[in-house]
């Protein structure tokens, strides 16, 4: 797991206990966890988690989550919209994710040069809705990304593992404000970056 000191040892024990909450939460096999690094900075940490599941096939999960360091609890975006905008966040997010949706379309649809998709799979795509998950939230430089998981009835294995990490609406930390309730932790993404709480990162180990 990443190592953090802050210099205070009651919330460095609450942090440490998260990331394994964190790591064991994810499905696989614990040989094959990993907890990578993907924002530090203002008193926030992302992290992008992964495992692998080895049977008769391969299957990969993911994670992504955000911890306030100020706390050294997980953050819920959930809870960080403003209720008053929340339709205008959803309207906005289920714009991009069709954005996303129809560029690989374009270049993996029966049409394209590389086609891996059927028509069916095309349909599925245009029928997915953004439906936020409280649990997924993945903060890097500069954006905000909400990870979207597709299904839909006539969705293979194969197909599935394609749609793996592609998909999420992205917003920028400016853009990301319109949408905050007022005393959100997300709203220090915008601020200068200044001397962190956090002393100490390992920036990418595996866990066992």
């Amino acid at each position: 797991m990443p190592t953090i000191t802050t210099g205070h040892k009651p919330l460095d024990a609450v942090i440490a206990r998260v990331l394994r909450g964190e790591l064991a939460a994810i499905d696989g096999d614990a040989g094959t966890q990993a907890c990578e690094v993907s924002y530090f900075g203002h008193n926030l940490l992302g992290l992008h988690l992964s495992s692998e599941m080895v049977g008769a096939s391969v299957h990969a999960s993911y994670s992504s989550q955000t911890l306030d360091l100020c706390t050294g609890q997980p953050v819920y975006f959930p809870n960080e919209l403003d209720t008053r905008r929340e339709a205008a966040f959803q309207l906005e997010a289920n714009w991009r994710l069709h954005q996303q949706i129809e560029e690989y379309i374009e270049e993996r649809g029966p049409q394209s040069k590389e086609p891996l998709l059927s028509e069916d799979d095309v349909a599925g795509l245009r029928e997915q809705e953004f439906v936020l998950d409280p649990e997924q939230l993945a903060v890097v430089d500069g954006f905000v990304s909400f990870p979207y998981q597709v299904s839909y009835e006539l969705l293979s294995d194969f197909i599935a593992k394609d749609y793996n990490g592609r998909f999420g609406p992205d917003f920028t930390f400016e853009e990301l404000q319109a949408y905050l309730r007022p005393a959100s932790p997300l709203r220090r993404l915008i601020l200068p970056k200044s001397a962190s709480l956090t002393k100490r990162l390992t920036p990418r180990t595996l866990s066992k």
